[in-house]
């Protein structure tokens, strides 16, 4: 009887040194999550402030790009008397007569003044030329910071999606040292008891 004393004795023993074997090793895995969790959402909050850096700034190009458009839109209609102003003169004057010098001088313009318009009507096109590509040069970046903004936004799920789910592993593991702890418990209760039982 003392014998199979000693063997059930050693059995609880081993049974106890397994129960607490597995509650070392659950509360260190439980530690590794908590410390990958805090990790996590570190980067959850870094992609946040990522996401929300550009919001600000997609909001700040389409501004500028929609003053830019405003500005080409008002110099296309610029009024065609902020122009160099041109003379024409009157027919018959001059000493040329009426029908041949006078009318010459009333339908001519002087190479100054047609030079002057040309040298205007460049200038507002490359003016408008300008804007437009600055224009499309801010169209280009907001369509690449809305690329990086969606994919800022795509790594913020992604982070509290691994989030959640640490978190739910979290749980199995406090589930599971909870249950091993009363595991445990119980088997060192029931050791203590067959120990001060007579033999």
């Amino acid at each position: 009887a003392r014998g199979s004393g000693v063997a059930r004795g050693g059995i609880d023993e081993v049974t106890s040194e397994e129960l607490l074997r597995a509650g070392e090793q659950a509360n260190a895995e439980l530690a590794v999550a908590r410390a990958e969790l805090a990790a996590l959402r570190s980067r959850e909050e870094e992609a946040e402030q990522v996401a929300a850096q550009m919001r600000v700034e997609l909001e700040r190009l389409r501004y500028s790009e929609d003053e830019l458009r405003a500005e080409v839109e008002a110099l296309r209609k610029t009024p065609t008397d902020q122009h160099p102003a041109v003379d024409v003169p009157l027919a018959g004057a001059g000493n040329g007569s009426p029908s041949d010098g006078g009318n010459a001088e009333a339908l001519a313009l002087t190479r100054r003044q047609l030079e002057a318009l040309l040298d205007g009507a460049l200038e507002h096109k490359a003016q408008s030329d300008s804007l437009a590509t600055r224009i499309d040069e801010l169209s280009d970046r907001v369509d690449e910071l809305a690329r990086e903004r969606d994919r800022a936004e795509r790594e913020l799920s992604e982070c509290r999606q691994r989030g959640r789910q640490r978190e739910r592993e979290l749980d199995d593991l406090r589930q599971q040292l909870s249950h091993t702890g009363r595991e445990l418990a119980r088997a060192q209760g029931e050791l203590k008891r067959f120990r001060s039982s007579p033999s």
